[in-house]
């Protein structure tokens, strides 16, 4: 039985507990930074109660990833597994899995940046910007490969069991595994079309929302999960009970992404804000230099107050940007026209211009 030493109440899922080294990474400033990091970025906008931040958001997904990877153990191809992860991890305790999964999952997002996904759509997420930003290789979002130089500083300052430390980078620093490592089994609990990262924000999104969507069985979808191996490797996979809960999370899913995540009016708010955004970084005031992990004190600080803080003070160039400055911090939106409502409203527009274009293919978004 894993030790906790802290003990966190929470919206969704009550009391959450946390061990000695767990609660040292969440102390840290560097983890401390995601308290002021959206999760949602400007749905707030239109759903004023939607402001998950992701050190919320990650809390309860180490809580979620800890409960699967304590029902793994008593899997029947258990004992298997674990002399394979041990062989090649060191890994060699059903308590060190168990913390190995909960810290997977508890720095997952640790190097999302200021407004989260609406930063890197504006400042352009790529294979490019990600190793010009970071000097890592091989990732196509930036919020992983800053993800992966936090850990590394993150082990640098505090103590980790050595094997635990090594999976842990391989887990953050490697985009993908081949399902013959038995890491690739940690690696699905947080990033897999049903996983605990996707467990806790639809219920979390769906709550804050209004409450309509996320009333799907949590404790059914973790206790119903096991280890399985077939001729491909290692699988997470669920029992037959949990396909009620399946259901209902994978639909509540879709819900929350048609009408929350991109809610016409967000998606308004996201291109308004996305412009301000890139002429902050043609001006200057927003740059790579900004963000060197070297400099802990000021990483620490980059976040959704200080980007708030640049955009509102960039000095408008041209009358469009002081146009959409005034639709965002004033709520003067007379000349912001969306072009649709809703997805038949979409079709509709686009077999119109099709049309008009004499052409069969086109598409309107972000």
């Amino acid at each position: 039985m894993l030790q906790y030493t802290l003990r966190v109440r929470d919206l969704v899922h009550g009391t959450i507990l946390f061990t000695a080294l767990e609660q040292k990474i969440i102390n840290h400033p560097l983890f401390q930074r995601l308290r002021q990091i959206r999760q949602n970025d400007v749905a707030f906008y239109v759903y004023p109660s939607l402001n998950t931040s992701r050190f919320e958001h990650v809390l309860g997904t180490c809580r979620v990833a800890g409960m699967m990877a304590e029902n793994l153990t008593k899997s029947p191809k258990w004992r298997t597994y674990a002399r394979e992860l041990k062989a090649q991890t060191g890994v060699a305790s059903k308590e060190e899995f168990v913390e190995l999964a909960r810290l997977y999952a508890l720095l997952h997002d640790i190097g999302h940046l200021p407004l989260s996904h609406l930063f890197e759509m504006a400042v352009g997420s790529s294979q490019e910007v990600a190793k010009e930003w970071t000097n890592v290789q091989g990732f196509s979002k930036l919020h992983e490969a800053f993800g992966a130089v936090i850990v590394r500083r993150l082990i640098e300052d505090i103590v980790f069991p050595e094997d635990i430390k090594r999976a842990l980078l391989c887990l953050m620093t490697e985009k993908s595994f081949s399902l013959e490592n038995p890491l690739s089994v940690v690696k699905a609990l947080i990033d897999a079309e049903i996983d605990a990262d996707r467990i806790d924000f639809v219920r979390r999104d769906g709550l804050l929302a209004g409450g309509e969507y996320g009333n799907y069985d949590i404790r059914r979808l973790c206790d119903c999960v096991f280890i399985e191996r077939d001729e491909r490797g290692w699988l997470v996979a669920y029992s037959e009970s949990a396909i009620t809960s399946m259901e209902a999370l994978l639909l509540d899913r879709y819900r929350t992404h048609v009408w929350i995540h991109f809610h016409h009016q967000v998606v308004a708010m996201k291109m308004l804000v996305r412009h301000l955004i890139n002429k902050a970084c043609e001006a200057g005031a927003i740059s790579k230099k900004h963000f060197s992990i070297a400099r802990i004190e000021e990483f620490a600080m980059r976040d959704d107050v200080w980007l708030w803080n640049v955009l509102r003070g960039m000095e408008a160039c041209d009358e469009l940007t002081h146009m959409i400055q005034r639709a965002v911090f004033f709520r003067e939106k007379s000349n912001v026209v969306n072009l649709w409502k809703n997805r038949p409203a979409y079709h509709e527009l686009r077999e119109k211009v099709m049309r008009k274009a004499r052409t069969t293919d086109l598409y309107f978004g972000m």
